[in-house]
C-alpha cells in the first residue's frame, strides 16, 4: 500500500449518488486532490532538505519552528504558509516555485534536474504497520545509500535504540530483507517487545542456524534464525 493508492481508493469508494461525474469536480475530489498535493509538497521539501545536507532539527531551528512542525510539513499533514515556503526555499537553495508546484528540478552540480523518489512512511502499532505519510528522496541519495526505490520504507521507531544513537520517533530508511545476512549491519526486527533495532555480530558458532546480535540497549543475545521475524535492513536515518 502507498499513500497515493489510498487516496485513489477513497475517491472511487463513494456511492454513485455522492460522486462527482467524470470530468467534473466535487467536495470529495477536491479533498483528494489537496491531500495528494500536500504529500507531493512534503516530498519535495524533504528531498531538498536532504540534498542540502540539513537535518530536520537544523531546518526547524533556522525557521524558529519545532521539529514536529517540519515532520508534519514533510509528511503532508499540514501545509506551510507561503512565507514559510519562501524561507525554506531560500535556506535549501531551491526556488519557491519548485517547493510549491514542482516547476523546477533540484539542480545538481551540472545544473541538471534530479528526479525525486517518494517513499512511504510506516508506523507500527500493536505489531501492525500503517502508512502515515511519505518522504521524498533524491536519486543521488538513493544511489549513495543503495535504497530500493520500489520497496524501501521509512519506519518511525516506536522505541529508543540508545546503543545506536536513535531516539523514539526517529525515522530509519529500511530496505526489505527476510534474513540476517550482513555482519555489522543494522536490521529492524519484530521481537517479543515489538519492533526493535539490532546489529548482527560475527557468527563464531559452528551452528549456521544461530545468530548473535546486539539489541537496542547494547545487550548481546543469541537466537535461532527461525525465532526472528526480519522486517528489513536499515540503510539510512532521517533526523
Amino acid at each position: 500500500m502507498n499513500p497515493d493508492s489510498s487516496l485513489h481508493t477513497s475517491a472511487r469508494g463513494k456511492s454513485r449518488a455522492g460522486q462527482a461525474p467524470k470530468g467534473q469536480t466535487g467536495p470529495g475530489v477536491a479533498q483528494t486532490d489537496r491531500a495528494r498535493r500536500l504529500v507531493d509538497l512534503g516530498a519535495r521539501i524533504a528531498a531538498a532538505r536532504q540534498r542540502a545536507g540539513w537535518t530536520q532539527r537544523q531546518l526547524s531551528q533556522h525557521m524558529g519552528k519545532s521539529r514536529g512542525t517540519i515532520v508534519q510539513y514533510e509528511q503532508g499533514r499540514i501545509e506551510p504558509p507561503l512565507g514559510q515556503i519562501m524561507v525554506i526555499a531560500d535556506a535549501l537553495g531551491v526556488s519557491p516555485e519548485f517547493l510549491a508546484f514542482g516547476r523546477q528540478g533540484i539542480s545538481g552540480a551540472d545544473g541538471a534536474a534530479e528526479p525525486v523518489v517518494s517513499v512511504a512512511e510506516i508506523e507500527y502499532a500493536d505489531g501492525e504497520g500503517q502508512v502515515t505519510g511519505a518522504y521524498g528522496l533524491t536519486d543521488s541519495l538513493a544511489n549513495d545509500r543503495r535504497i530500493d526505490r520500489k520497496t524501501a520504507k521509512v519506519v518511525v521507531l516506536p522505541h529508543p535504540a540508545p546503543a545506536f544513537g536513535l531516539a523514539a520517533r526517529d525515522r530509519v530508511i529500511v530496505n526489505p530483507a527476510d534474513s540476517l545476512d550482513e555482519e555489522d549491519q543494522l536490521y529492524l526486527l519484530r521481537t517479543r517487545r515489538g519492533v526493535d533495532v539490532i546489529k548482527l555480530l560475527p557468527n563464531l558458532s559452528s551452528r549456521d542456524d544461530v545468530v548473535k546480535v546486539h539489541d537496542s540497549s547494547g545487550e548481546t543475545h543469541s537466537y535461532e534464525r527461525r525465532e526472528l521475524q526480519v522486517l528489513g535492513r536499515i540503510v539510512a536515518t532521517i533526523r
